[in-house]
């Protein structure tokens, strides 16, 4: 119950545009930072061996904590380096554990599918012994949500450099040469919102895609076909979006995402922002005369709730104005 306090709060956190709901948000949150001592949940849990719940504590209190927090509160340390050091050589069974062993790995890919870019490498050093173990010893396993998604994080980074540049892709310009702004959201995996400042003004969707190789991308496939057999929504969403961001040519992945999170998974803002994400894909009168649209038949009643993103319901507007002005020519 309280990891989902916790990622409640986040979630109204990130989009309150009340002064007065934020302070009292605020106030929950400090009073949750302070609810108890940290490191003795840490090690009554550690005590215990109980891994998931662990997982569920600390994804939770890091959509709303600074890792910075976590390193100190759980760890007793500011140096995030030896915190995850901490962290996995805790938790490390002497000998192989299924349990745990599954346990680690997903609550290292939940690390990084939350976005760490700061150590990132650093825990998917941490997690592939642990991914190299469960093949081993348990590759029934391999098909299991843990597993999956170590393998979409693992074709994720592999396409990457130690810098976190990507290795296929032509240096890019600095987002601030952009005729506009990235919309800032949450973490997680998102796709890109662009925010127009002038009018018909918008940057080639190859400036947005980090293609990968045929065997990480293949990898990526075959997780979305596991995702939906075994029911996954969620997975889908993310094999998707990830396959969207690998891809020239994107609008088969973006159609299929926004069917998925209208009429499967009932997540309207995630479908207004995959929505939003087309305005970089359109091209003629025609497509974006659809696209128009489309966004101005989007009457979601959440989307005019106080608790609504507002920063997606701006980006709407904005995008509703230039393709009006594209299409007027």
């Amino acid at each position: 119950m309280f990891c989902l306090c916790l990622r409640v709060l986040g979630y109204l956190l990130g989009r309150c545009v009340d002064k007065t709901n934020e302070k009292n948000i605020y106030r929950a949150l400090d009073i949750a930072a302070n609810l108890f001592d940290w490191k003795t949940l840490y090690l009554e849990l550690l005590a215990r061996k109980q891994i998931w719940y662990l997982r569920d504590v600390f994804t939770a209190a890091f959509t709303v904590f600074t890792w910075e927090f976590l390193s100190v509160r759980f760890f007793g340390t500011e140096d995030i380096s030896q915190a995850l050091k901490v962290l996995f050589d805790d938790w490390k069974p002497v000998e192989y554990d299924e349990d745990i062993t599954m346990g680690l790995l997903d609550l290292a890919t939940s690390l990084l599918f939350l976005w760490f870019p700061s150590h990132e490498n650093l825990v998917v050093s941490y997690a592939q012994p642990l991914a190299v173990e469960i093949q081993k010893h348990n590759p029934e396993h391999m098909r299991s949500r843990p597993f999956i998604r170590w393998l979409l994080v693992k074709s994720s980074f592999n396409g990457t450099g130690p810098d976190g540049s990507d290795k296929n892709h032509p240096p890019r310009p600095d987002v601030a040469s952009l005729p506009g702004a990235l919309l800032k959201q949450s973490i997680g995996a998102h796709l890109p919102v662009f925010v127009p400042v002038a009018l018909g003004k918008k940057p080639d969707w190859d400036f947005f895609v980090f293609p990968t190789s045929r065997s990480n991308r293949a990898a990526i496939e075959m997780s979305l076909q596991i995702a939906k057999h075994t029911g996954d929504f969620q997975l889908q969403a993310t094999c998707l979006k990830l396959l969207t961001l690998q891809s020239r040519h994107p609008r088969q992945f973006i159609d299929a995402l926004g069917d998925l999170q209208l009429n499967t998974q009932g997540d309207k803002e995630g479908y207004l922002e995959t929505c939003l994400c087309k305005y970089l894909v359109v091209t003629g009168t025609e497509e974006m005369e659809h696209l128009l649209r489309h966004l101005q038949g989007i009457h979601v009643g959440a989307l005019h709730s106080e608790w609504a993103n507002p920063d997606l319901r701006w980006a709407k507007g904005v995008i509703e104005r230039a393709l009006t002005f594209s299409v007027a020519g």
